[in-house]
């Protein structure tokens, strides 16, 4: 049986070399797992931090190919928990939130989006953005999915929701000092 770094590394892997099915979507994943608004110069940015080097390539690559070719990355290698090349992505606000609407995808609400409600291609591309940001697998007695979240609850209530009339799969969220999980084995 593979360790659970290895697994999860390994699915991470196979999903950062697969076809792009809907990048607005999968951007969508990555940003509610790990993106954050800021202002830095008076410009409001998006930023997205990634400690995975691979999942950082398929931010890096989803971005320049299906957004925009101008965006700032930032590199850092942290030594101190072994995660290797951590780096971030600053995106402007305006640029990426004018793309997103269209799919009726929105950064500056707290709410689960319409569309990863209706269609399982679209949802399936929201997962894989935000699994290779914020989210893990374990294979221990059997699978374990989990993703660590900074949202509100109404927003983990709809994912839990739409796991179930989606995809048939119960999925729970619990409550944590410095976010939440939510979780299905």
């Amino acid at each position: 049986m593979r360790s659970m770094n290895s697994f999860s590394e390994a699915l991470k892997v196979s999903l950062v070399n697969s076809d792009y099915i809907f990048p607005e979507a999968e951007f969508y994943g990555f940003f509610i797992g790990k993106g954050e608004i800021i202002e830095k110069e008076s410009e409001k940015l998006i930023k997205i931090s990634i400690t995975s080097l691979n999942s950082f390539k398929r931010l890096y690559k989803l971005c320049k190919y299906s957004f925009t070719d101008k965006f700032e990355v930032q590199f850092n290698n942290e030594k101190r928990l072994n995660l290797g090349g951590t780096g971030s992505i600053f995106l402007n606000y305006q640029t990426i939130d004018k793309i997103l609407k269209k799919s009726n995808l929105y950064l500056n609400e707290n709410k689960f989006s319409p569309p990863l409600k209706k269609d399982p291609l679209i949802f399936g591309s929201f997962l894989k953005g935000l699994l290779l940001s914020c989210g893990s697998i374990s294979v221990k007695e059997s699978y374990h999915l989990e993703f660590n979240l900074k949202t509100n609850n109404i927003f983990k209530e709809d994912l839990v929701r739409t796991f179930k009339s989606l995809l048939g799969v119960n999925a729970r969220f619990f409550n944590r000092r410095k976010g939440s999980k939510v979780y299905i084995n």
